[in-house]
């Protein structure tokens, strides 16, 4: 959850995540997100985001390495 206005500063995840718009809204870029978006973010990939006037709820899922480690 951000509130009213957040800045979020640039910065990346090693793994790839999707972020899944609750309420609020989310400006990433040019592109607004707003209650019932979905973004898909890849891993390593540098970004910013800004909470609008209302704050913004979402949810937050990271998809770390998914396969079986080695027997």
């Amino acid at each position: 959850q951000y509130n009213s206005n957040h800045h979020e500063p640039p910065h990346s995840h090693p793994e790839d995540e999707i972020l899944y718009i609750l309420g609020g809204s989310i400006l990433m870029g040019k592109r607004t997100l707003t209650c019932g978006d979905v973004l898909h973010i890849p891993r390593d990939t540098v970004y910013t985001l800004n909470a609008g006037d209302d704050g913004a709820e979402f949810l937050r899922v990271g998809f770390g390495e998914l396969s079986a480690p080695a027997a």
